[in-house]
């Protein structure tokens, strides 16, 4: 039975792997049947944010920018 995807703040959960380098998914349908070690992958939620400035080349002043 595969459980509830856990949450980690500011990461986005990838999936359970049997694998340290998660080439390795592991299947909740199959039955264990020796020692085995899952490893949760997370990856790093990142957002960029960009101001962009408008400059009048003629003297210099901010330019307002209608989006």
């Amino acid at each position: 039975m595969q459980p509830s995807d856990p949450e980690r703040e500011g990461y986005k959960f990838e999936g359970w792997y049997t694998s340290k380098d998660y080439s390795e998914r592991f299947d909740f349908g199959k039955p264990i049947e020796k020692k085995t070690t899952v490893y949760a992958k997370w990856k790093q939620i990142t957002t960029t944010t960009y101001t962009i400035k408008y400059i009048d080349d003629r003297d210099g002043s901010e330019l307002l920018a209608l989006l």
